[in-house]
C-alpha cells in the first residue's frame, strides 16, 4: 500500500550558489547536509545509500577542458594526454591514479596530439593557427611554436623520438619537423586529406584521415 511506502528525503536547494557557502542542514528524512566548497550532499533516509555523497560542480570551477580532440598514452603506459581544441590545452594524467600531473597551456588550438617514445615531449597540429607545438611532458610546459601551412590537423612522432610529421589537410601537404631545434625541414606537398564533421547544439567536432 501507499502507507508502506518510505518518503523521499526532503532537498532545499539553495536560491544561488552563493547561498550555499555556508554548511546548511536540511531535516525532513535527513539530515542531509551541504558541505562547502565542493558543495557535496550526504543524503541518509530510508531511499538512500547510507552515507552516499554527490558531489555537484558549478560552471568555471576546476580544469577547464572544453572539446576535447585527441588523447594518447606515453609507450611505458604510465601517462596518458588530453589535447582540447577549445580551452586550448593538454592535461597530462597519471594512467593508474587518473589524478591530473600538468594542465599545459598552449598558444594554438591543438586538433591532434602524439607523444615521443621517451615519454619526454609531445607535439601539437594547432588547426586555427596554422601552428605546431612542442611540449615538454616532465615539466608541464609549452617550450615551441612552428608556423606550419594551413591547418594542421594530424600529428605523427617517429618512433626514435627525433622528428614529428604534421598534416597541413586544408593545403594538402606534410610538413616535417625537427624536434629537438623546433623547426620545419621539409615540406611535402600533393597529399590529399579528407575530413568530416558533426554538429551539436553547442560544439563542433572535426575528424582528419592520417
Amino acid at each position: 500500500s501507499t502507507t508502506d511506502r518510505p518518503k523521499a528525503p526532503v532537498v532545499a536547494s539553495p536560491a544561488s550558489f552563493a547561498a550555499a557557502e555556508k554548511p546548511t542542514v536540511f531535516t525532513g528524512d535527513g539530515p542531509i547536509e551541504m558541505v562547502p566548497p565542493a558543495r557535496a550532499r550526504t543524503i541518509v533516509g530510508p531511499r538512500s545509500c547510507e552515507g552516499m555523497t554527490i558531489d555537484f560542480v558549478g560552471t568555471g570551477i576546476g580544469v577547464e577542458c572544453d572539446n576535447p580532440s585527441d588523447s594518447v598514452y606515453t609507450d611505458d603506459g604510465t601517462k596518458f594526454l588530453i589535447s582540447h581544441l577549445d580551452s586550448q590545452n593538454v592535461i597530462v594524467f597519471d594512467a593508474e591514479t587518473r589524478d591530473i600531473l600538468h594542465v599545459i597551456a598552449l598558444s594554438g588550438s591543438p586538433q591532434a596530439i602524439d607523444v615521443s617514445s621517451d615519454g619526454v615531449h609531445a607535439v601539437t597540429a594547432n588547426a586555427f593557427e596554422d601552428t605546431a607545438s612542442i611540449i615538454d611532458i616532465v615539466a608541464g610546459t609549452e617550450v615551441a611554436v612552428i608556423p606550419l601551412g594551413d591547418q594542421p590537423a594530424q600529428v605523427l612522432i617517429s618512433p626514435d623520438g627525433l622528428t614529428a610529421a604534421v598534416g597541413n589537410t586544408l593545403e594538402s601537404s606534410i610538413s616535417v619537423i625537427d624536434i629537438a631545434s623546433a623547426t620545419e625541414t621539409l615540406r611535402v606537398p600533393n597529399l590529399a586529406f579528407w575530413n568530416t564533421y558533426s554538429l551539436t547544439e553547442w560544439a563542433i567536432k572535426y575528424w582528419f584521415s592520417e
